[in-house]
């Protein structure tokens, strides 16, 4: 299956894990991105993935 998240990460290796029965986390490098369920089809974002808002 092939889903695009972005031309960013165009030719990046992109990593999957499942973390429950569909529900897949998404990560670049060593940060998590989102979480694909693979029934619906999407990517729901993290909140703040890397870390930039400040309180």
């Amino acid at each position: 299956m092939k889903v695009s998240l972005s031309r960013a990460f165009a030719g990046q290796q992109v990593g999957i894990k499942e973390m429950e029965d569909g529900i897949w986390v998404v990560s670049f490098l060593d940060y998590d991105l989102g979480y694909f369920d693979d029934k619906s089809r999407k990517v729901e974002p993290v909140e703040d993935p890397f870390g930039m808002l400040k309180v």
